[in-house]
């Protein structure tokens, strides 16, 4: 025999729902997944918009190292070439990935100081010596 379950009526906009028989339901009653979507909803924050200036300057740093990279792909195909003397798929290929990636830890480590920066100034240069 199959379970049907329990009808639990929201408080929130009255409907009627089909609820499992193993579903705890609070003591202040049953809220559908229609109000609890509505609530999560309107608790989020609005979508910030950003100006496509505004990504262009904050990505300046990717874009030019992405194609200083590109520009070197050839130079670096062409050398691989003449060293191995046979066309073949190396890790010249990679080179703007490299660029932006060195682009990403030199960002991160400088953010990274910074916050080392900020902390000890928070801390007033106490000195923890005995």
């Amino acid at each position: 025999m199959r379970n049907k379950g329990n009808r639990q009526t929201c408080v929130k906009c009255g409907k009627s729902w089909n609820v499992s028989s193993q579903a705890k339901i609070p003591s202040s009653g049953y809220v559908c997944p229609h109000c609890t979507g509505k609530k999560n909803r309107q608790n989020d924050r609005p979508i910030k918009r950003t100006s496509p200036v505004g990504w262009f300057k904050k990505n300046i740093a990717y874009i030019i190292a992405a194609l200083a990279g590109f520009t070197l792909v050839p130079a670096a195909i062409e050398a691989a070439y003449k060293e191995r003397g046979y066309f073949g798929i190396g890790g010249e290929y990679l080179l703007p990935l490299l660029f932006v990636l060195i682009v990403a830890v030199v960002s991160e480590a400088r953010d990274m100081f910074q916050e080392f920066v900020a902390t000890l100034n928070e801390s007033g240069g106490e000195s923890y010596e005995e």
